[in-house]
């Protein structure tokens, strides 16, 4: 059994309650799917966590801080992006952290499944909800993985699943529901967000996996403290916090 979380975005309250949830259940395997860093107010700390992980696949944030170009981004991503550079390479440990998110891997495989953070062929793509009415785009996604993938990205949970009978379906994630990857053609798991949810749930997302079921889980955290930590910085917008407890 192992845990696969991704969307920390620096929110170190999330991600304390998430692995001590994790812990108490017994598991002690974790896949992370990228994004550690972004939005939030403890980039530091989290990547501190990140660093022990033997899995974690780079998001797109994890990316444009190793490299920055600014062509890519808002003009508010890229001076949020400049902060985050600022404040890891001032931490006593920076230059090791700097060098545990450019260790990021692109993509990872195990136990016959594929674990990514947009796409398998693009860190940025996200695959929302919505798109179960864009079947040539599910169709291409399926070419990139073989029968299972995990993904995060768009800080949504929820199953894509394909029938033996060849149509795509969307299952919303319900948390403490059990879902057998054996009974699908393909299955794309968006794991959803420990740091930022959008999915109007507040709770930190997260999934369990034994290499057949899927089991997703929620937790809540202390939120008031990351609230007010992204109040009390004059380098993150209040919106990052405000946003928390609608799950937006």
């Amino acid at each position: 059994m192992f845990a696969i979380i991704s969307d920390i975005h620096a929110n170190l309250e999330a991600l304390t309650a998430v692995l001590a949830d994790v812990r108490q259940r017994g598991v002690n395997e974790l896949i992370c799917l990228g994004d550690v860093i972004g939005y939030g107010p403890d980039p530091v700390e989290c990547l501190r966590q990140a660093s022990v992980w033997p899995v974690v696949v780079a998001g797109d944030w994890d990316r444009a801080v190793v490299k920055h170009d600014p062509t890519q981004w808002i003009d508010w991503i890229n001076r949020h992006i400049e902060w985050i550079q600022r404040t890891i390479s001032s931490a006593s440990d920076g230059e090791a952290l700097l060098s545990t998110v450019a260790s990021f891997r692109a993509q990872h495989s195990q136990l016959g499944c594929q674990f990514c953070h947009g796409t398998p062929s693009d860190v940025r793509d996200y695959v929302f909800p919505e798109d179960i009415y864009n079947q040539p785009k599910l169709e291409r996604i399926a070419c990139e993985f073989d029968r299972t993938l995990f993904a995060g990205h768009t800080h949504i949970p929820g199953l894509f699943a394909l029938s033996s009978g060849g149509e795509w379906e969307y299952i919303e994630a319900s948390p403490g529901q059990e879902y057998d990857v054996r009974e699908y053609t393909k299955l794309i798991c968006n794991v959803g967000s420990i740091g930022q949810p959008r999915d109007g749930d507040s709770r930190a997302s997260f999934v369990l996996f034994d290499g057949h079921v899927i089991r997703f889980h929620r937790v809540d955290y202390d939120m008031d403290t990351t609230v007010a930590k992204i109040k009390d910085n004059p380098d993150i917008d209040d919106m990052h916090g405000g946003r928390l407890p609608e799950g937006r």
